[in-house]
């Protein structure tokens, strides 16, 4: 299956975007999302998959191994690959989401917090 990576990263960047201190540099020649100047995503050089900082590894890696996997490379990293071809749009989202808290200030995430849930 061939992944349609112009779409793709339509989606990423849509569901990074509205995320304080977020910014999209390259990162060995592809696109990279970083949570202030900690990298949480990166597209690989495949242009198929994307790398996403996670403390919840092994729960993707179980969930569906034909979306979720990790190669040598990312052993010992908190990092799962993600096939882009596969991948459900919202579950990447909640994955994206989960890197960047992850590697977020808490000054960002109390941004977000405040701009999701208003001043109570």
């Amino acid at each position: 299956m061939q992944t349609d990576y112009p779409f793709f990263l339509h989606v990423i960047r849509r569901a990074v975007s509205a995320l304080p201190e977020v910014q999209e540099r390259l990162c060995h020649g592809t696109p990279a999302f970083y949570a202030g100047n900690k990298i949480f995503a990166r597209i690989q050089d495949d242009y198929e998959s994307i790398a996403v900082y996670t403390k919840k590894k092994d729960f993707w890696l179980k969930k569906d191994p034909t979306i979720y996997f990790t190669t040598s490379h990312f052993d010992g990293y908190d990092y799962v690959l993600i096939a882009l071809a596969s991948a459900d749009p919202d579950e990447l989202n909640k994955v994206l989401l989960e890197g960047w808290f992850a590697r977020a200030t808490k000054r960002a995430v109390n941004e977000y917090e405040h701009l999701r849930h208003g001043s109570d």
